[in-house]
């Protein structure tokens, strides 16, 4: 029994370690406001408001953790820009969903100034930067959004979507998936093999999805209440509320949707950084997409019978599409029968 005790507490401490590894610091450690007093109060220039499952931490990991943490274990996007900088803590701040360590408004603009400081020392080389930070949970708690547009109205917003569908699954598997494969991540083969491979009940999967399902159809637009209660498997997919809400409190021009599916091909992603980059109002460089994602895990997970949640899903795909100005026809592929996600 000692002996097998040990064993586990040794395997959970290397399991740590080899987190730690590929996590910047910033990103797990609890914030001691004390290293706050005296920093510099800053507001962010943008916030990416989610959403969760669609690429947003490998938006917001990138070079400054690069070179100062770990060369292997983080994804060259946002930060790779000399004029941006991007907090590596999700700060989670606003609204009534609030996980956030910092106590008060204060704390969080001198959060933002030691964010800016560590950037300069991290020795980029322009003087003026666009601060930024990522909290998914911003975009289905609606107080959230009511408290940004109060206290910071000027601020651009930025939000991934992906495939509402494959998203939900990836939350799902994310949250209750057994981990059966851990892979060894080295400077050769990040990006090409995924962190772990998971297992995940699709029956349970199911059932969650249905019990969901059967709240939204009797309170379609109390997404809080969902996502807070049964976690938003299908209701943060929902990005025509999403967006709605967003746009009936920033103007179009303070607001950038951007579809996962775009920015994380190769063959695509060029232009929608280009996009991106004009939105921000900095000037645009060659960004590298090689299909590495942060976070990323394998499931070989094949689920039938989905149907009924497409079929809920398909009118918000539609009205998402009038929204953004763009066809999601990829979206709207048939699950009448057998649908996979990798």
């Amino acid at each position: 029994m000692v002996k097998n005790s040990a064993m586990f507490l040794m395997r959970a401490v290397l399991f740590a370690y080899a987190i730690a590894l590929c996590i910047p610091a910033e990103a797990t450690r609890v914030i001691d406001t004390k290293e706050l007093i005296g920093m510099e109060e800053v507001l962010p220039d943008f916030i990416v408001v989610g959403v969760q499952k669609a690429g947003t931490t490998t938006l917001r990991y990138a070079r400054s953790c690069i070179d100062r943490i770990n060369k292997f274990c983080c994804s060259y996007l946002l930060d790779t820009h000399d004029s941006l900088c991007v907090s590596k803590m999700e700060l989670s701040f606003f609204g009534s969903k609030t996980r956030s360590k910092l106590s008060s408004f204060t704390d969080y603009k001198r959060f933002l100034g030691k964010t800016l400081k560590d950037c300069r020392v991290a020795g980029k080389s322009t003087s003026r930067f666009l601060v930024g930070e990522k909290s998914p949970h911003y975009t289905w708690d609606k107080e959230s959004l009511k408290e940004i547009k109060e206290k910071i109205p000027n601020v651009k917003i930025i939000l991934s979507m992906r495939e509402p569908l494959k998203r939900a699954i990836s939350q799902y598997a994310h949250f209750h998936g057994k981990v059966v494969q851990k892979n060894k991540l080295t400077k050769k083969n990040m990006g090409k093999v995924p962190l772990a491979t998971t297992s995940v009940s699709t029956s349970a999967m199911v059932k969650a999805f249905n019990t969901e399902l059967a709240c939204l159809l009797t309170n379609p637009y109390e997404l809080s209440y969902v996502c807070d209660k049964y976690l938003g498997y299908l209701a943060r997919g929902l990005y025509d509320i999403h967006l709605k809400r967003i746009l009936a409190l920033f103007p179009a021009s303070q607001v950038f949707p951007m579809v996962y599916e775009d920015w994380t091909n190769p063959s695509t992603s060029q232009p929608v950084f280009d996009n991106l980059f004009r939105f921000l109002g900095v000037s645009s460089i060659p960004i590298k997409i090689d299909e590495t994602r942060y976070n990323a895990r394998e499931y070989g997970l094949c689920v039938q019978n989905l149907a009924v949640f497409q079929d809920f899903l398909r009118p918000h795909v539609e009205a998402t599409e009038k929204l953004i100005g763009k066809p999601l026809d990829a979206w709207k592929q048939n699950y009448s029968g057998e649908s996979c996600i990798t």
